[in-house]
């Protein structure tokens, strides 16, 4: 529905698919194209909510499709993401996508006070959602809130690679890795981490830290 010229022109384009039972809606269209499994009621959807944009915007109007595709299902902060809803050769697109991306940002940033959680660097630019799990490995806990932190780029970097991690006490764990480093500003930083308890309680998050923990390097 890309290049649509007003909202009439975008609603009068659905209604040539609005006459049966089903009402059928077979795509979403973001930056990248996305075909779900299954079939999605146009009646769902607030046709005054229509924007007409490269991808949708509204939030509210999204979860509805996520959920009613069986992409997404919410239980508080846990999001469960099904793969298996969208078509196969579109499932590393929608990982990617602006809508996936851009609305786990959100949530991470207010849920972690738009602060690094390592080193308190507020700068909204700076900082990074950093997965636990990696997301292509576990898919199904890409859009878990409790499998991500929010960190600043260095941060993000080192947790990324496993060369840190987040012990059950919430003390900073640096890898052998970076403790061998030659480098007097790295082992100055080395030891800044190591001195650092985590001001947050990281409970929901244990299952998954204690999976990054087993990978340290």
């Amino acid at each position: 529905m890309n290049g649509m010229g007003s909202k009439s022109e975008l609603e009068e384009r659905f209604s040539k698919y609005n006459k049966g039972e089903k009402e059928p809606v077979l795509c979403l269209i973001l930056e990248d194209f996305v075909i779900f499994e299954k079939l999605v009621p146009l009646s769902l959807i607030d046709s005054e909510g229509m924007q007409v944009f490269k991808y949708i915007q509204d939030e509210k109007m999204l979860d509805t499709i996520l959920s009613a595709a069986g992409v997404i299902s919410t239980s508080g902060k846990e999001q469960t993401l099904n793969l298996d809803a969208i078509d196969p050769k579109f499932r590393k697109a929608f990982l990617n996508s602006r809508l996936f991306q851009g609305k786990l940002r959100k949530k991470a940033l207010e849920y972690y006070g738009h602060r690094c959680l390592l080193c308190g660097i507020d700068v909204d630019d700076l900082l990074v959602v950093s997965h636990i799990k990696d997301v292509f490995l576990f898919p199904e806990d890409a859009g878990n809130l409790y499998n991500t932190l929010l960190l600043c780029r260095l941060h993000d970097g080192m947790f990324d690679r496993k060369l840190i991690s987040i012990g059950d006490n919430n003390r900073i764990i640096v890898g052998s890795i970076l403790k061998n480093s030659r480098s007097e500003k790295l082992q100055r930083e080395v030891q800044e981490m190591e001195s650092t308890t985590i001001d947050r309680d990281l409970k929901e998050s244990k299952k998954f830290l204690e999976w990054h923990r087993a990978k340290l390097r």
